[in-house]
């Protein structure tokens, strides 16, 4: 186990060992990065640095996310049958539903970074990911179905959801893309106790869907209601469709609220007591759940939303700052979150990459 250890050491900077670490967890950088610049592109109180500060965060995810293409491209290519265990790994085969979902959360900025002109490349795009995120969705959820054992249920955490999230942010993607289209011509969980203390972090991933599938029902029903406004004018003095938004949405953000305050004290109750790449799923829940605020600010003109979304996308953005710095820190310096993801894979399989237990041979021998 020592010289196995000793060999990832040597190998902390080389790019072959750097491509088959590569693991689809490590998107929750993209998705937290992407998540803080459109809570500050959607901020109530607009200021001319907060834009910066958001184009700024958002060309962080655009790269992040193309170096990570490229390294997952270069696991499958030189190490193939690393797919195949991580596929059959109940936990790391979840994570494939990051890929689409960081995928979608950049195409989400850049609509509202580059607006009309961005919305054509982007509309095509979009497609690409939608059908993305139903294949990996549909395939992971059957492959888990085959091939996972979870017959033990202190086992679930909330990222048996990261398949099916990538749909729901891609219906807000499509939401902003709505208004830049031309209108046709015919127009006139309840777990059973709480996670590990490592993984306790991961309580917060329940509160994404629900923050994002609130966002993403203000955004079409209001488009459903401009598109019908055209043939009905009396639906632009009363938005009914609009009214039916904010109600379903006003219950998604309440049970949201209810999930957020159980994730935040179970993380008092238990603290990580080190740094993991699962610490990212604080931003993009929360960041979720703030533009879900921000936007019911937006319609009902109200302060509390708006100030409560202000106070929890700030949160959000300085957060996935520190988490930058800690996974730059802690994966090209120390090497520890690679290491920790190869052990986790190593404690499944029992055994690392074809590195053999040299004190378990010894002593058989």
């Amino acid at each position: 186990m020592r010289t196995c250890l000793a060999k990832r050491k040597d190998n902390v900077l080389d790019g072959s060992a750097r491509s088959r670490d590569s693991r689809p967890i490590m998107f929750t950088v993209v998705m937290g990065c992407g998540i803080s610049s459109s809570i500050l592109l959607n901020y109530n109180f607009e200021t001319f640095w907060l834009t910066r500060l958001a184009y700024a965060y958002w060309g962080v995810a655009l790269f992040v996310f193309m170096l990570f293409i490229i390294f997952t491209v270069l696991r499958l290519v030189l190490f193939p049958g690393t797919l195949l265990r991580s596929f059959r790994h109940p936990r790391q085969s979840m994570f494939y539903g990051c890929i689409p979902t960081a995928y979608s959360s950049v195409l989400m900025d850049t609509v509202k970074i580059f607006g009309v002109q961005a919305v054509w490349p982007c509309y095509v795009l979009l497609w690409l990911d939608i059908s993305l995120a139903f294949t990996v969705g549909w395939f992971i959820m059957f492959n888990g179905f085959v091939t996972h054992d979870r017959k033990n249920p202190t086992g679930l955490t909330g990222v048996i959801l990261l398949p099916t999230i990538a749909v729901i942010v891609n219906s807000t993607t499509a939401a902003l893309l709505v208004p830049y289209l031309p209108l046709p011509s015919t127009c006139g969980a309840c777990l059973p106790n709480l996670p590990e203390r490592e993984n306790m972090i991961s309580s917060f991933l329940l509160v994404g869907p629900l923050g994002q599938g609130a966002y993403s029902v203000l955004r079409n029903l209001n488009n459903v209601n401009a598109y019908y406004a055209v043939k009905y004018i009396w639906l632009a003095e009363t938005p009914i469709f609009l009214y039916i938004g904010v109600g379903i949405s006003m219950l998604m953000v309440a049970f949201a609220s209810f999930w957020l305050f159980c994730a935040v004290a179970s993380c008092l109750v238990a603290r990580p007591r080190r740094f993991g790449i699962t610490w990212w799923s604080l931003c993009f829940p929360m960041g979720t759940y703030a533009l879900a605020t921000s936007e019911l600010g937006r319609v009902l003109d109200s302060m509390a939303f708006k100030v409560l979304s202000a106070i929890v996308g700030t949160t959000v953005v300085i957060v996935c700052f520190i988490l930058l710095w800690c996974t730059l820190y802690f994966s090209v310096l120390h090497d520890q979150v690679f290491r920790e993801i190869d052990k986790e894979m190593t404690d499944y399989y029992g055994q690392s990459h074809g590195c053999v237990n040299v004190t378990a041979t010894n002593a058989e021998m």
